[in-house]
């Protein structure tokens, strides 16, 4: 039988990963992902920063929606990882995570249901899972965890 994975996380393990977020933080890490490379890229991260993840211009939930489908397209595990962190902790539910993928599929082909997917159940989840259990993971030990076990 097929695991229901859009339970994996109960709702107190989500519940948990909510209160210990913060979406500044979230941010600064975000820019410093693009910048750390490349300072010629602070225009990039500034531009993205106000255009994109200003909750004025777009609702972060809508926002993660639409990431996440991009990322299903081509999934690179840590970021993969990060925006399912990203996307639950401004509200979206494992529901909705699966549900961009079946969109995703639906216009790109399967495998942007299949490859997210398996990284989920088998990478993702586990790992947050593992964080909600323990305690009330603020968003900069998310990150670190993450990163840590993703890249």
């Amino acid at each position: 039988m097929t695991p229901d994975m859009t339970t994996f996380l109960s709702a107190a393990e989500v519940d948990r990963l909510r209160a210990g977020y913060d979406a500044a933080v979230m941010l600064a890490g975000s820019q410093a992902a693009v910048n750390q490379h490349y300072a010629g890229a602070a225009p990039l991260a500034s531009f993205l920063g106000k255009s994109v993840y200003d909750p004025a211009v777009m609702a972060p939930t809508d926002r993660e929606r639409c990431i996440l489908t991009l990322l299903a397209t081509k999934p690179h595990a840590l970021t993969l990882g990060v925006h399912v962190y990203w996307g639950l902790a401004e509200g979206l539910s494992l529901r909705d995570v699966y549900q961009v993928f079946m969109v995703a599929a639906g216009y790109a082909g399967v495998d942007a249901y299949a490859v997210p997917a398996f990284l989920l159940q088998r990478r993702i989840l586990p790992l947050l899972k593992h964080l909600a259990e323990a305690d009330t993971p603020d968003t900069r030990v998310v990150l670190a965890a993450l990163v840590e076990g993703l890249a």
